[in-house]
């Protein structure tokens, strides 16, 4: 029975083979060989330069951005001459794009914005002004600030772009800011990033009112940094509070640009302990070091430039107040000095008129005896002559 069971298990896989196995395979003895697959078919198309970048940073890189503000204060033209305006509510377009001919210039509605070097030798910038109530648009010249911040240790640079004056008018401190980042390869090659707008600070929109006004821009300078000091204390005291990482979320200090995030485990929660190859975990504790080392820089930052605003707002003070002192002080100087010349001058003339007045008399005095002298003289010729000889006869 056992013997005829296990025939007929034989018996049964040997047609479960002949069923799996087809029969050209199975002549040929090369069970795991399989077809090879067909070609695929290429489609020429033409080698594009990536100049080292990866596919999403060269994408990001070739795109022409145009991106719109609102201006609520911007003056719209209504004539070509653009001499004649109306308050509506219009918004501006400004299109950011890399020169093909000239990788390391940025333009600004097709006039080059970067480098600077570039931008001072046509600084006349023009954007199109577009109409929300009626969809009318005009080419107007505006007036705008650059301002370029370089992270050294990730090699990014962020420029910043703002608008101060639309068609020779000053705008609101409602103008939104654009910064996009740029990266300059070691060719010097230009690529931008994508661009966001922002609301100003307070130092950014006094720029716009204060921009013929050092002393109010300074003045504004210093309210910026004294409020930035106050938020990162603000946001040192609520990270203490609410503990954990650093971080956007707990009002901390956000990862530099390229910076990767903290690595973490599989529960999303930072592990410690041993790790890479069972080797103690020590990078913490300088990451931890480091952060705090940072920490005391930036804050010894924010000293240096308060302290910095305060002595040169202290220095412009005094000299203004240097100038006017030595003015007036001249001023009084001379007024004195042109009365005393007055009055002494005046003194004097009336002591030199008595003396004149004498001086008269005692002439007139002379005189006078003089006359008498000469008349008795006169008389005394007058007088006949008689001798000792007419007498006796």
């Amino acid at each position: 029975m056992r013997l005829l069971q296990l025939a007929t298990l034989l018996s049964l896989g040997a047609g479960s083979l002949a069923i799996l196995i087809t029969p050209s395979e199975a002549l040929n003895g090369d069970i795991y060989k399989s077809k090879p697959a067909p070609k695929p078919v290429h489609i020429k198309r033409p080698k594009v330069n990536t100049h080292g970048l990866s596919p999403e940073a060269y994408a990001i890189s070739q795109l022409t951005q145009t991106v719109e503000i609102p201006c609520e204060s911007c003056p719209f033209p209504t004539t070509k001459d653009g001499k004649t305006f109306i308050n509506t509510e219009n918004n501006l377009q400004l299109t950011l794009a890399l020169d093909p001919n000239q990788r390391d210039t940025i333009k600004l509605n097709g006039r080059p914005m970067f480098p600077i070097i570039y931008a001072m030798e046509n600084p006349h910038f023009t954007v199109t002004q577009r109409s929300i109530n009626n969809g009318a648009q005009a080419q107007v010249p505006v007036d705008i600030d650059l301002f370029i911040e370089t992270d050294p240790r990730s090699g990014l640079s962020r420029l910043r772009l703002h608008v101060l004056a639309v068609s020779g008018w000053k705008t609101q401190a409602t103008m939104q800011i654009l910064e996009f980042p740029i990266f300059q390869n070691n060719a010097g090659e230009v690529f931008i990033g994508e661009v966001h707008a922002r609301n100003p600070t307070p130092a950014e929109a006094s720029a716009v009112l204060c921009k013929d006004n050092m002393f109010c821009r300074w003045k504004a300078y210093l309210y910026d940094t004294i409020h930035l000091i106050a938020n990162r204390i603000h946001n040192n005291i609520n990270g203490i509070r609410k503990g954990g990482c650093r971080g956007k979320k707990n009002g901390g200090r956000p990862y530099a640009v390229g910076q990767e995030n903290p690595h973490k485990g599989y529960n999303g929660k930072g592990h410690h302990g041993k790790h890479h190859g069972g080797k103690p975990e020590k990078q913490h504790g300088k990451d931890k070091e480091h952060e705090h080392k940072w920490r005391w820089f930036n804050w010894v930052g924010l000293v240096v430039r308060l302290i910095l605003a305060c002595l040169v707002i202290a220095a412009i003070t005094i000299t203004i107040g240097l100038f006017f002192t030595l003015i007036v002080s001249t001023l009084i100087h001379i007024l004195v000095v042109s009365w005393l010349f007055v009055t002494g001058k005046s003194r004097s003339c009336r002591r030199e008129q008595p003396a004149d007045e004498e001086d008269e008399e005692e002439r007139g005095l002379m005189s006078k005896d003089e006359e008498s002298q000469l008349e008795a003289q006169e008389y005394r010729d007058d007088l006949p002559l008689y001798s000792e000889n007419t007498e006796k006869q």
